[in-house]
């Protein structure tokens, strides 16, 4: 059986991203310019469906152009968002990127992940681009989502720890980063409240975030942590925005470690005009992501039915 004969057997085309290389630490890097959802990895990483999200380019020709939401697509968007302000949808790096659509009034936009293999262990780091007309919603209780990481189940439904990155407002339009964690033991309050984004100042601007988290060794050693640097584009080094250590974020059950995340997700505060962030470059590894130079993930690969 030939090569060609044996992949229409299985049905399957498989695309490596990247080649295999050393740093077998890193378990996943997406750049979103394949403008599919489909990426995974030998540990059985996987996107969600999308909710509120989508694949997008900035097209010379055509403009802003979403290119994927749950199926492939091509929708041409005004270059001019409803409050007159431009709408860019240019990556960070490569060709595409993903955004979340906050429209007037709305609460969520939110894509959610599955790692696959538990880890007690894990580094996530990606591209941000605060939106071109951000202003931090005034409702109260006003914090936004902005990354959860859990064991066997979300919050309350789960045995295991969540842990959460939320924005607050500032008091000037702008937000402030907080964190926190939920487990059966403890509920903790949104804690090391660091500024974050500056109004207008950083509207348009590209971060990179990097999360960090460990579990506790168990559910009274008290060890666990969770820490968040962050980088302005053209910035030289992270800035380290939170250090928590020494923290209950137990595992307690049939999952060990850490297995799936959301990003953005609700916002208690709606902003009044439709806002977009975009995320490019998102990065998973089991060691540490502060280093500047773009990794590379083992066998990253996608699987696509004929």
């Amino acid at each position: 059986m030939n090569l060609k004969t044996t992949l229409i057997f299985w049905h399957i085309t498989i695309s490596f991203l990247s080649i295999p290389s050393a740093n077998a630490e890193v378990i996943l890097h997406d750049f979103f310019d394949s403008g599919k959802m489909d990426i995974t990895n030998p540990y059985g990483f996987a996107w969600e469906a999308n909710n509120r999200t989508s694949i997008v380019i900035q097209d010379s020709s055509d403009g802003p152009v979403a290119v994927y939401n749950n199926r492939i697509i091509y929708n041409i968007h005004p270059t001019t968002m409803p409050d007159n302000t431009t709408r860019n949808w240019t990556p960070k790096t490569g060709s595409h990127s993903l955004r979340f659509n906050y429209a007037a009034g709305q609460n969520i936009a939110e894509q959610r992940f599955k790692l696959g293999n538990p880890e007690r262990d894990i580094w996530i780091r990606y591209w941000l681009r605060v939106p071109t007309n951000y202003k931090h919603g005034i409702g109260s209780p006003s914090n936004h989502k902005l990354l959860a990481i859990w064991m066997d189940a979300y919050e309350f439904s789960g045995t295991g720890t969540t842990c959460v990155w939320e924005t607050w407002n500032d008091g000037n339009n702008g937000s402030k980063v907080a964190l926190r964690y939920v487990n059966p033991q403890i509920t903790t309050a949104h804690n090391q409240h660091t500024p974050f984004i500056t109004y207008p100042e950083d509207q348009g601007r590209w971060m990179q975030l990097v999360f960090h988290l460990v579990a506790a060794t168990n559910s009274s050693s008290n060890d666990g942590s969770m820490e968040l640097w962050r980088r302005w584009e053209n910035e030289p080094s992270f800035t380290k925005l939170h250090e928590w250590l020494n923290q209950d974020i137990f595992t307690n059950g049939s999952v060990d470690g850490f297995k799936a995340g959301y990003i953005m997700g609700w916002a208690n505060a709606p902003h009044d005009t439709n806002t977009e962030w975009l995320i490019d470059d998102f990065t998973v590894s089991t060691t540490s992501l502060i280093s500047l130079v773009v990794p590379k993930s083992p066998e990253s690969v996608r699987v696509t039915p004929q």
